[in-house]
């Protein structure tokens, strides 16, 4: 009998000891297969909330993924450089620094045409009216939204990607990457109501007149047509994104890249308030209002009550 119990445990040791390696097998192999299916679907997901680890690394370098139209559209510009043209109305500034990153905040933002990036630095929106650039080398680019391949489409697909990553098996991800390419029936956001900008330019149709007469006031001098000191209520040679309550772009003059001469180009043009300056690059300039200038920007700006003088300019 005891000689018997002991064969029993013996017989179940041997048992265990057979089990024990066979066990981690499935796990190795589950492993594998998940992380091939997360890479498989974020190379499509731009956009998403990451639920693993693996699928937050790849996100990020899918950011830069964008389609562009090739050939791009006529007469619209598409990686253009130099000024831009039209009649832009200033959105926003954002804090995105990619393309595509640039891209997506200008298609989730009402009335926004088209956006100018200087990839890691800045980007802006505009609306309004794009008609182009005033060609030239500039460090910053120029894009149309109709320069992208059926944006609100590719922005439905991939959203439906990125929450499907988690659960989907691998035939329904395969499918999902097929329907990022294949959904075209809407259209870029392309409405033209933030043209109606009547309000911003009454605002600052006043603005040039105290520019143009301006004098110093006690205390001050005037070197260089400037201010010295500086007003202290004024945006003068200050950088940063603009916050006001009114800004509609005027002119973007071709080959004008100093502070001196996008001076005279505002002083010159009824209604200008204030412009930005990238030294040697560009200048822009505006109508409405600057309260104040914050981050940090290559560019500068300069309202028009920071000068003195400028009719014997």
């Amino acid at each position: 009998m005891i000689a018997q119990n002991l064969l029993a445990v013996f017989i179940g040791l041997a048992v265990g000891v057979k089990a024990g390696p066979c066990k981690p097998s499935p796990v190795t192999t589950t492993t594998g297969t998940a992380s091939s299916d997360v890479t498989s679907v974020t190379t499509i997901a731009t956009y998403g909330e990451p639920t693993t680890t693996d699928t937050a690394t790849t996100t990020t370098s899918l950011s830069e993924s964008v389609c562009l139209k090739d050939p791009a559209p006529a007469g619209k510009g598409c990686n253009a450089q130099g000024a831009g043209q039209g009649e832009l109305v200033w959105i926003a500034e954002v804090p995105t620094l990619t393309l595509a990153s640039c891209y997506k905040s200008c298609l989730d933002t009402h009335g926004c045409i088209a956006f100018s990036l200087k990839p890691g630095s800045w980007c802006t929106l505009w609306g309004g009216l794009f008609t182009g650039t005033s060609g030239g080398e500039s460090l910053h680019s120029w894009y149309d939204m109709d320069c992208f391949c059926d944006a609100s489409s590719a922005t439905t697909s991939s959203l439906a990607t990125g929450t499907t990553a988690s659960e989907a098996t691998d035939s329904e991800l395969t499918t999902t990457s097929i329907e990022l390419t294949s959904t075209t029936e809407a259209a870029p956001v392309t409405t033209t109501e933030a043209t109606t900008t009547e309000a911003t330019t009454t605002e600052a149709t006043t603005t040039p007149e105290a520019a143009t007469t301006t004098t110093t006031a006690p205390g001050e001098s005037c070197v260089n047509n400037e201010r010295s000191p500086a007003p202290s209520d004024k945006i003068c040679n200050k950088t940063g994104y603009w916050h006001g309550n009114s800004m509609e772009l005027l002119d973007s003059p071709s080959g004008v890249t100093t502070m001196e001469s996008c001076r005279a180009a505002c002083h010159e043009i009824s209604g200008c308030a204030f412009f930005a300056v990238i030294p040697g690059e560009y200048c822009s300039i505006y109508s409405g209002d600057i309260a104040s200038a914050s981050g940090q920007t290559d560019y500068f700006w300069y309202e028009m009550d920071c000068f003195c003088d400028l009719d014997d300019y």
